[in-house]
């Protein structure tokens, strides 16, 4: 397993399926246990507004991990190249 982790091609295919969630998971709706909600609306202790940030936090940190991956991947390869 440790050494499929150091592949940096396993890598890029890697932060590539991250970008990939990120924006086939994002709906745009605010769901609360499987029922869309309305900006009124709370679910448990959290509000709308709540659910709505946590879900762009989300979305977004998959982008920047997968952004991450990849161009350390990249970087990685061209330097093995360079020697």
């Amino acid at each position: 397993m440790k050494k499929i982790l150091k592949n940096p091609f396993f890598l890029i295919l890697l932060g590539l399926l991250f970008i990939y969630i990120a924006f086939k998971g994002t709906t745009g709706t605010v769901m609360c246990d499987g029922v869309e909600m309305k900006p009124t609306d709370t679910c448990g202790t959290l509000s709308y507004a709540d659910k709505e940030r946590s879900s762009a936090i989300f979305t977004y940190g998959l982008i920047g991990v997968g952004v991450v991956l990849i161009v350390g991947s990249v970087m990685s390869i061209r330097k093995k190249r360079k020697k």
